[in-house]
């Protein structure tokens, strides 16, 4: 009884100590510690450069003439020369370095502004190039021109006012394309809410073109009544004058027509065109409104893109 008992607690045990190494951690081996401190020496090194440059300078100004004048003092190997011929030659190596360096350093400068002025002008000149369509493209919707076309002989020639209508429907659809088309990828994410809010502005536009358009159809149809009349009356007196369809033609139009007025059409035109001037003021003076916002701060991005490359550790 004893005998099994001890066994079933060693296998308990030996069941309990075969899950222990899962809870104990990993040495670490001495290769990842290198690394480690290696990644993190370099990175003390880059971050504080500039004091390393001036300890480093410090040292070829200060500590060699130090150095060369202890070697001097104390006897050891004997030289041809003295200490002074020394420090004179490394104080003309050392002008003569301080003047490489310097060159180099100007034509280094000098290569950084070239390429910042470079930049500078090709970026600003794409952007004011995409300025110029985005100007194109927002002069083109702009509800208010087809409202000052259209107001003129609008209510007497109303073919006219479909047209410009027409005109203006057709160039909010498509005035888009041409800016996706000129834009980069990573240029067209810069002005993606611009031209996304463009796109919503047009759609409105459209809407409201397409009410113009339909007050105007009506009125033409409206403006043929007269004649309708005068060809059902020509009819009466001399029937078989006319064919049958032109009779019901007209007819179903003095129908659609009997209770309209030119005072009618003239309320109904004054409601859409002041849509038109409500989608003025708050669709497409915030355009205008984003659209300089967006290239302000695009400028300010190029700017800043372009003074960055005068970094010295930019290459």
């Amino acid at each position: 009884m004893d005998k099994q008992t001890n066994q079933d607690t060693t296998s308990q045990e030996e069941s309990q100590g075969g899950n222990a190494p899962a809870n104990i951690a990993m040495p670490v081996s001495r290769t990842t510690v290198w690394h480690q401190l290696v990644h993190t020496g370099m990175h003390l090194l880059w971050k504080y450069k500039a004091i390393w440059l001036l300890c480093i300078g410090l040292f070829f100004i200060v500590g060699v003439p130090l150095i060369i004048n202890e070697l001097y003092k104390h006897p050891g190997y004997v030289t041809i020369w003295s200490a002074a011929d020394v420090l004179s030659y490394y104080g003309a190596v050392l002008g003569a370095s301080i003047t490489v360096g310097t060159l180099a350093v100007t034509i280094f400068f000098t290569r950084k502004q070239l390429l910042r002025e470079s930049y500078l002008k090709n970026r600003k000149e794409s952007w004011s190039k995409i300025e110029d369509i985005f100007i194109t493209t927002l002069k083109a919707i702009n509800p208010i021109l087809p409202l000052k076309e259209s107001m003129d002989n609008g209510q007497v020639e109303p073919s006219k006012a479909i047209i410009i209508f027409q005109r203006y429907s057709l160039a909010c659809q498509t005035v888009i394309d041409e800016l996706i088309a000129y834009l980069d990828h990573s240029d067209y994410l810069k002005v993606k809410d611009l031209i996304d809010q463009i796109t919503i502005s047009s759609k409105q536009f459209i809407q409201i073109a397409d009410e113009e358009i339909a007050v105007y159809r009506k009125l033409q149809t409206f403006n043929g009544r007269t004649l309708a009349q005068q060809t059902i009356d020509v009819e009466s007196k001399y029937p078989g004058s006319f064919p049958e369809e032109q009779l019901s033609f007209c007819r179903e139009l003095l129908q659609d027509t009997d209770n309209l007025s030119y005072e009618i059409f003239s309320q109904d035109i004054g409601r859409v065109n002041a849509k038109l001037v409500t989608a003025y003021e708050n669709s497409y003076r915030l355009l205008l409104a984003q659209k300089r916002d967006i290239f302000e701060k695009i400028d300010n991005e190029v700017q800043k893109e372009a003074d960055s490359i005068l970094h010295l550790w930019r290459k």
